[in-house]
């Protein structure tokens, strides 16, 4: 730039501290002499900012806004139909095993003058702990999978592409309806249940999906409206969980488990159709500049080095996503500490959210409640209505209004959840399950403002590699969650079936230490300038 002139212009900050956008103001005086180049820095808040997450030709902006959230809704909902009839399932087919027809409508432990040391109660008791294995056995295949595949396909996606990576989840979903149903038609062993989901995993799972679309999202986004299409996302898993709660329940009550099947594999192949037509790709794929290296046209003895070549550059394409992660955390200490604790929070409340929902239905069938299953089904149904009534209330109403902040979502959401957990942890009757609802109604909105402001501050060509990780955490933590407090609520029903929940509130509430340590820290570190 020439010296003479009088120019202002930004720059997007580089990878040395997304966090500032730095201002290079050139001042010329009249005289040669006498002229003063300053260069400050201005913080930008990123829940103001207003521009793209890209200052480059390689992402394309997609003509239409709202792209991936059908996707999502149709994705969820097959998935959810899909875990309504297993769970069931699982339930009939063991108490075949056992010659025993069983009738889940009702918790045998609210009759006070049932045969608590009969035959048949301790039968009963075995058919429950044998399907709660099997669910326990599937879920923790299909996630050790998923978590093997999930860092590729979603890192990957950085340099691959964001189409790949939201189509191969979708395929592994429609494989594993196409099992489920094999197995329902042919009465299949229950180990093929463990195939099935195996073999669906290798498409990521709904994590390697919504890593995928929230990759997506960061790169057609501002990083002001990134935490509103975060949530909207979000929100498509609740809708599709209202829906299937209150419908899938009298479908199989009236058709069987077969119907819902069919109907979970039809939603898949149309979700699979629209990936395919519908959803265009942004970032085109550019493999070939990260695998540029010395030509493979040699001279003398040129054999060798040119397999050592190709053999290098395979080993480059197979570490590639895994460099690309660890690349978050080259940036600086600043944006390093910031995202490992925002990394914690994520699998400590995810552990605590999904660890509470698989127990929620034990709990509710136990002494004092003795919720039938329909009326479970109302019960979470409300409940999910309610979460969603609280993310709109946090989104519309108190950020837009009240100005409160990303990170400061996140903490309100976090103690609603603390409160909630511990309130159900206590309550003596049906009535107090609700008010634990309602103190609880801003319980979804941690993940989605967590995952948004870890994208606000993180730079724009690592997205991919951001969201995977937060989706290898999320599936760690609900495996966790799932097997931790489902072993501690069989070991303390029997003297206080609400401790588990107690468990929960100290779990939720270290992740809130997390957060708003997080937030502290971002508070407290001064504006530092980008390096050039």
């Amino acid at each position: 730039m020439r010296n003479d002139t009088l120019s202002h212009y930004e720059r997007i900050p580089t990878e040395a501290d997304p966090l500032i956008r730095e201002r290079t103001v050139e001042i010329s005086s009249s005289s040669a002499s006498s002229q003063i180049n300053a260069t400050t820095a201005v913080p930008v808040d990123p829940d103001t900012d207003d521009s793209l997450n890209h200052s480059n030709e390689e992402v394309i902006q997609p003509a239409r806004k709202w792209i991936v959230e059908p996707a999502a809704l149709m994705f969820a909902a097959a998935m959810l139909s899909q875990v309504s009839v297993i769970t069931q399932y699982l339930y009939y087919r063991v108490g075949q095993q056992f010659n025993e027809t069983v009738n889940s409508t009702r918790a045998f432990v609210c009759d006070s003058h049932s045969l608590a040391n009969s035959s048949e109660h301790q039968l009963i008791n075995r058919i429950q702990d044998e399907a709660s294995q099997w669910t326990l056995y599937r879920m923790t295949t299909s996630g050790i999978v998923a978590l093997l595949v999930l860092p590729l396909f979603a890192s990957a996606s950085d340099y691959m592409g964001r189409w790949p990576a939201l189509l191969l989840p979708c395929i592994g979903l429609a494989v594993d309806s196409v099992g489920l149903l094999l197995i329902l038609l042919f009465d299949l062993p229950l180990y093929f249940l463990l195939i099935s989901a195996g073999l669906g995993a290798l498409g990521g799972g709904f994590g390697a999906l919504f890593a995928a679309m929230f990759a997506y999202l960061a790169d057609t986004t501002s990083r002001k409206d990134r935490p509103m299409r975060v949530a909207i996302v979000e929100g498509t898993f609740g809708l599709a969980g209202v829906v299937i709660e209150l419908m899938v329940g009298w479908w199989m009550r009236l058709s069987g488990y077969l119907p819902p099947i069919i109907f979970s594999f039809a939603l898949t192949m149309a979700n699979l159709l629209y990936v395919v037509c519908f959803v265009p790709e942004v970032r085109p794929a550019r493999l070939q500049r990260k695998f540029s290296g010395p030509s493979l046209v040699t001279n003398g003895g040129g054999d060798e080095k040119r397999i050592s070549n190709k053999f290098r550059r395979l080993l480059r394409a197979l570490l590639l996503p895994y460099s690309n992660i660890a690349g978050l955390f080259r940036i600086n200490t600043r944006l390093s500490l910031t995202l490992a604790l925002l990394f914690a929070s994520v699998c400590i409340y995810s552990a605590s959210f999904i660890g509470s929902s698989v127990v929620s239905s034990l709990y509710q069938m136990n002494y004092p409640f003795c919720l039938d299953s329909v009326f479970i089904g109302y019960l979470n149904a409300a409940k999910i209505v309610g979460f969603q009534i609280g993310v709109a209330v946090g989104l519309l109403i108190i950020r837009r209004y009240c100005r409160v902040k990303t990170l400061g979502l996140s903490i309100l959401g976090l103690i609603s959840a603390t409160i909630g957990f511990l309130a159900t942890g206590v309550a003596p009757s049906t009535p107090a399950l609700f008010a634990a609802a309602a103190m609880g109604l801003f319980s979804m909105l941690p993940l989605p403002m967590l995952r948004a402001y870890a994208s606000q501050v993180s730079p724009p060509n690592r997205q991919g590699a951001l969201f995977s990780c937060i989706g290898v955490l999320e599936v760690t933590g609900s495996l966790m969650g799932s097997a931790c407090f489902t072993l501690l609520y069989g070991a303390t029903q029997q003297w206080l079936s609400g401790f588990v929940y107690l468990a929960v509130a100290s779990s939720s509430f270290l992740a809130l230490l997390l957060t708003i340590g997080c937030c502290l820290s971002n508070c407290s570190c001064p504006c530092r300038r980008s390096s050039l």
